[in-house]
């Protein structure tokens, strides 16, 4: 689970007030005003404190815009850092139109990333799956070694320990795996079994099938990028095998690990991480 982060008094009035563009439009300079002018705006859930909007202009285009204010800046931040690398690294990703950050606020406008989710009456659901099995392996191709971004186990457990400490984390929410256990128990039990030998790749970071869309074309796109980064490619495996086996069974999980290229599947390793995502 995400620890949810506190947006302050500039973006209060959006939120308790159905989140209405009106209200969060006056935040935005003059030239962002004009270019959403005319334009459908309706509220999205958002994570980490941003304010998120689809945005339809009349000519049936579809964008996005995200706001953040407050504690909710640097998340939006790094999002922005990361999707950027990735677009840089040929990963298709949303690509911003117009971006700002004032001491008011950081906001970003950006395309909408083509494709559809994979959902139950997907046609040829064990294709699709093994195009995103395909999909998923050319990010992990990217060049980790320049980038800047650190997701490893170790940095991810120390994000968990501050949010522990902060109170963040909702034990209600753990799968049923971990009934009965707090966040600290689960954080201890993970420091003390930290895999020895990392295979580090670049990672999304949030490898649910929420955040990967198959494009008409095949290929897979990402949304929300903000926790990707250098590290062990179960980051990503072990929470997307475990979404496809729960959503759309065996089939469907070994079908993905097929296209991806696994040749022996470490359960030890998927279960740490999977662990390791109750604290995210």
């Amino acid at each position: 689970m995400r620890a949810k982060c506190p947006v302050d008094r500039y973006l209060l009035l959006a939120m308790e007030d159905q989140l209405r563009f009106e209200n969060v439009v006056r935040l935005l300079p003059p030239d962002w005003q004009a270019a959403l002018a005319g334009d459908e705006v309706e509220p999205m859930l958002g994570m980490g404190g941003a304010l998120v909007f689809r945005v339809l202009d009349p000519a049936g285009g579809r964008k996005y815009l995200k706001l953040a204010s407050g504690l909710g800046v640097q998340p939006l931040t790094q999002e922005m850092a990361r999707t950027e690398w990735l677009s840089s690294h040929h990963i298709r990703v949303p690509r911003f139109l117009k971006k700002i950050c004032t001491r008011r606020i950081t906001a970003v406008l950006m395309t909408a990333v083509a494709g559809r989710h994979l959902t139950l009456d997907t046609d040829d659901l064990l294709g699709t799956v093994h195009t995103m099995g395909q999909g998923l392996a050319r990010l992990h191709s990217a060049p980790s070694a320049n980038c800047p971004f650190d997701e490893t186990p170790q940095t991810r457990l120390e994000r968990a320990r501050e949010a522990i400490e902060q109170n963040l984390l909702d034990a209600s929410q753990f799968d049923g795996r971990n009934s009965g256990v707090t966040p600290s128990m689960l954080y201890q039990r993970l420091v003390s079994a930290i895999p020895a030998c990392e295979d580090i790749v670049v990672v999304h970071g949030d490898a649910t099938l929420s955040n990967m869309l198959i494009g008409p074309d095949g290929e897979l796109g990402f949304i929300d990028c903000g926790h990707s980064g250098r590290s062990d490619r179960y980051v990503d495996l072990a929470v997307i095998e475990a979404e496809l086996l729960t959503e759309f069974g065996r089939d469907a999980a070994e079908c993905f690990k097929d296209a991806y290229g696994i040749r022996e599947w470490d359960d030890r390793k998927a279960a740490f991480f999977r662990d390791l995502y109750e604290l995210f």
